[in-house]
């Protein structure tokens, strides 16, 4: 998995144990990119083989995500060590269980121990049903993610990627991927509009176009915008 994405999700906390995507320049779905787009030849070539973990411990991530917004890996990873320590596993049922001030205590500000405790009676009541998001296409689950305080579309986004594997992603609000689109194209800013532009020209493999981009600035290929 590329340190890139190691780092974005280790700063979220979430794990990242059952699953592993192998992207080589001879895969089917990076030959898509490379024929739809000819930018994006110099990128693989650039890259080369790459792989990445997925996770499936679906409201662990979500927690964990929520605990380490705004904060370095490092303090997140604390926090999220004391947290488990307080409540053994983490699952709605423990995080609805343990009194707020108790999470609080763990280092977790007023208003993340809220949103805490907001997605697992969100879950427990069944507004939030993890396992059917599975079924889901890629909007609806944004929008129910979305739905729960404290959870912004670009968790929504990351969890599409690394917790349901989904493989036609691209955030469009993630400063990593303008950066690396921005120095492609030698733009010095990136539109939505074009965005959108090539988000369609890298259907349905919009996620693994992503994973390469991320690749980039993680291996210091990208050197300005």
């Amino acid at each position: 998995m590329g340190k890139l994405c190691i780092k974005r999700l280790e700063r979220l906390g979430w794990k990242l144990s059952s699953g592993q995507i192998d992207l080589s320049p001879e895969d089917e779905r990076v030959l898509h990119l490379v024929n739809s787009d000819e930018n994006f030849r110099k990128v693989i070539d650039m890259v080369g083989n790459i792989s990445v973990s997925y996770g499936d411990d679906y409201f662990t991530n979500l927690v964990d995500s929520i605990v380490g917004q705004q904060l370095s890996a490092k303090a997140a990873r604390t926090i999220q060590m004391r947290l488990r320590t307080l409540c053994g596993t983490v699952t709605p049922e423990s995080m609805q269980n343990v009194e707020l001030e108790a999470i609080r205590q763990c280092g977790i500000s007023h208003a993340k121990a809220n949103y805490i405790k907001a997605l697992s009676t969100a879950v427990l009541d069944g507004e939030l049903n993890l396992s059917q998001l599975t079924t889901m296409d890629d909007e609806d689950v944004i929008k129910s993610l979305t739905n729960i305080k404290g959870i912004g579309r670009w968790t929504a986004e990351m969890f599409l990627i690394f917790s349901l594997g989904r493989l036609n992603v691209l955030s469009f609000g993630d400063m990593g991927l303008q950066k690396a689109i921005k120095w492609i194209y030698d733009k010095d800013s990136v539109s939505n509009a074009e965005l959108a532009q090539y988000k369609q020209r890298w259907h349905p493999y919009n996620t693994i176009a992503s994973l390469y981009l991320w690749e980039l600035i993680d291996r210091g290929l990208v050197t300005s915008k």
